[in-house]
């Protein structure tokens, strides 16, 4: 398995601490933001970087905004 790169390692954790910090199960994000959970998980394990679309409808969906989850 390849490691993520930085950034995508940087939004997994963001994404999850955020969803943790709203008692929010990875289900409730992923019907939230109209999307598959199976999806989400990868997307908090930086198996799959997301799109900036899919971003925008994650950081709505866990009610944070991009420069919470973004390193930059």
């Amino acid at each position: 398995m390849n490691m993520p790169d930085k950034m995508t390692a940087h939004i997994a954790q963001q994404l999850k601490d955020a969803r943790q910090r709203t008692k929010m199960t990875q289900l409730q994000v992923a019907e939230k933001a109209g999307i598959n959970v199976n999806y989400y998980a990868k997307l908090e394990r930086a198996t799959s970087t997301p799109s900036l679309k899919m971003l925008q409808k994650v950081v709505k969906a866990l009610d944070v905004h991009s420069s919470d989850v973004l390193p930059f």
